[in-house]
């Protein structure tokens, strides 16, 4: 299920903190971006499952989506 990314979120981390990063998504087989979205995407899913009253207008579950899922959308494009 491909979904359409409309807003974007700024990061700021030190030098040293980044390039660990970016060999963290490299060994993964993915951009920094992708592997910085499912992060996100993981915190909120769980967050929706243990306190669901912080969100205020809580839609569907985020569908759950595995690093070879997301290696396999990011080839089709």
């Amino acid at each position: 299920m491909a979904t359409t990314k409309d807003e974007r979120l700024y990061v700021r981390v030190k030098s040293d903190i980044k390039t660990d990063f970016e060999a963290i998504a490299d060994y993964r087989g993915l951009t920094p971006s992708a592997l910085l979205h499912s992060l996100i995407v993981k915190t909120v899913r769980e967050a929706r499952k243990e306190s669901p009253e912080i969100f205020p207008n809580n839609k569907a579950d985020i569908p759950e989506m595995t690093i070879e899922e997301i290696k396999e959308m990011r080839n089709k494009k």
